[in-house]
């Protein structure tokens, strides 16, 4: 079901132009992006070349839209980061600072592995202590609905457009 509260919405088309689903070859994550929302799936161990890519991405981002909102799929496959890449992932923040409009993180996944990676989310944002929103979610539909209000009443593409780009990220 489409959001609700949304402005004009996007062709298939339009959300594609921005999608870039094939990964680079050892990457931990696809992704894509339609106007401020960047969105990641993330399969794999996360390291400093990864975070260098997003840091890219999400910089692109902020100097075309003026802000970026970040939805960040994590796979239940996907191992936790080590200390490097949380490092790098925190100070790629802190240097994007008030350009980032909200991160909402979806971590998939039930148990101790799920339980032990939205501890390390929640563990950074007490580290960092963003001056943005920051809310981890068990699935995309609520993550969706939290950010719709900013995200998608500027820019238009309605959540099953996004479900659909998150879909077309899922590497398996």
């Amino acid at each position: 079901m489409a959001h609700p509260i949304r402005a004009a919405s996007l062709t298939d088309a339009q959300l594609e132009m921005r999608a870039s689903p094939v990964p680079a070859v050892g990457m931990s994550f696809a992704s894509a992006s339609v106007g401020m929302l960047h969105v990641s799936s993330w399969w794999g161990a996360a390291n400093p070349r990864d975070v260098e890519r997003l840091d890219l991405e999400l910089e692109e981002i902020a100097e075309q839209q003026g802000r970026v909102a970040v939805l960040l799929v994590v796979r239940s496959s996907a191992p936790l980061a080590g200390d490097e890449t949380r490092k790098r992932a925190i100070s790629m923040l802190q240097k994007l600072g008030d350009r980032v409009d909200s991160v909402a993180i979806v971590v998939e996944g039930k148990g101790f592995w799920a339980g032990a990676v939205r501890s390390m989310f929640s563990g950074l944002a007490f580290a960092f202590r963003p001056g943005f929103p920051w809310k981890i979610f068990a699935t995309a539909g609520p993550a969706l609905l939290w950010q719709g209000p900013r995200v998608f009443l500027k820019h238009g593409p309605e959540t099953s457009q996004v479900r659909q780009l998150i879909e077309s990220l899922r590497v398996d």
